[in-house]
This record gives structure tokens, sequence and C-alpha cells, in this order.
């Protein structure tokens, strides 16, 4: 009797923690967006900020990926080759030493392998002049629950958006404020990959202020007839 009453003590135990453990696994940074974003490396964010409204986004894409690359504090290597190249690595997350090494495993964002480790390659592909910390191209997925502000506990820099899915180029921060804009030429991202990071951000909790810059820019680029009343 005694043994299968500490049985059933430890059976619960165990139960206990799983829907704890389940039930905390994405509150790591839980006013992240918001008020806790405690992981952002605030001098890489703001110097990245600054780097990436002085890139000439109507020049050959392949030269404004690079730009864009390196505003973001990270050196163009293999490594990197994939930053703001796809529909979905177009968030520049600038994140505290503290936290450069941190999994998905505890913020468990949807879609998004359950580690997801990319500590190594952040201390790696950063560079150190833009401050303490490090930077990377992180997944837009989930967004706003996504991998910089859940997994990083950080506010992206900058976002890459293409515009309606189309050609024009915008450079934004999480609530829709313009830092740059533009429609780069030669070999862009394939259609596909432009019409699905447009996809992404429309869907998300925040497509308002998104609509409402691409729109805006749409109006500058094609005057009366890019407008809507």
């Amino acid at each position: 009797g005694l043994i299968f009453l500490m049985t059933k003590q430890i059976l619960l135990c165990v139960l206990i923690v799983a829907v704890t453990r389940s039930a905390t696994g994405n509150n790591l940074f839980p006013e992240c967006p918001g008020t806790g974003c405690t992981g952002t490396a605030s001098s890489r964010h703001h110097g990245a900020r600054q780097a990436v409204a002085t890139v000439n986004l109507n020049s050959d894409w392949q030269q404004v990926r690079r730009n864009i690359v390196e505003a973001c504090g990270l050196k163009n290597q293999r490594s990197t080759s994939h930053c703001f190249a796809d529909f979905n690595h177009v968030d520049c997350c600038t994140m505290v030493p503290s936290t450069t090494h941190q999994t998905n495993e505890h913020s468990r964002v949807a879609g998004m392998h359950r580690t997801n480790y990319l500590g190594k390659h952040i201390e790696d592909g950063s560079r150190q002049s833009l401050g303490s910390g490090g930077s990377w191209c992180t997944c837009q997925l989930s967004m706003p629950s996504d991998v910089c502000h859940k997994q990083f506990g950080a506010v992206p820099a900058f976002k890459l958006i293409w515009c309606f899915g189309g050609t024009q180029a915008l450079i934004t921060t999480d609530d829709g404020n313009v830092i740059n804009s533009g429609t780069p030429t030669g070999e862009l991202p394939a259609p596909l990959e432009r019409q699905h990071n447009w996809r992404v951000v429309s869907e998300s909790p925040w497509a308002e202020a998104f609509v409402t810059a691409c729109q805006q820019l749409k109006c500058e680029h094609q005057g009366s007839q890019g407008c809507t009343s």
C-alpha cells in the first residue's frame, strides 16, 4: 500500500512538472513583443537601423542584399548567404551576449525546428564593430511570436518586406515605421519567395501597419494611379 501510494505521488509530480513546462514553455519572454524584450542589444539595434537607412535600395539587388547583411551587423560569408535572400530570413535580430545561444526548446516558435540552435553561427557571423552581443537574420514565421521576439527576447532592428509580393522593397520597424525603401534592379529573389514574404506579413496581427506603409510607397512611386481613397 505504501509503495503504491508513493508511486502515485511520483507520477502526479511528473505530470504536474510536464503540465507546468507545457504551460510556461513559451514564457521565457512573455512580454516580448511589448515591454519585456530584454534580450535586445540596444547599441547594435540602433546601429543597424542607422546603417540600413543609408543603403541605396535602387541598385543591383545582389549588392543591395550584401549591404543589408552588413548593415545588420553580419559578415558576408557562406553562413549568411541565405540572409534576406528568401521569404523568411528577413528580420535583423540583434541580441545581447547572454541570449545568443538561446534555443527554441522553451520558446517553441511554431514552424521552427524544436532546437533551432544558432549560437555558433551568430558568434561566427556577427561583426563586433556594431557593439556587444550578436546579430542574425531570423525567421519571420509566426510573427509577432517569431524567433527574434520569443527565442531571443529581442526587437528586430529592421525587417525586409517585398510590398504586395512585387519588386518594391521596404525596410521597416515592427510597427510599420519606414526606415528605407526602393526598387532594386537585377536578379531579385524568385517571385514565389517575394509573394510568400508578403503573405506572411499580410496575414500577421500587425498587417495593417505594413499594408499602410506599402500602399504609401506604391502611391509615391506611381503617383495618383497608385493611391486609394
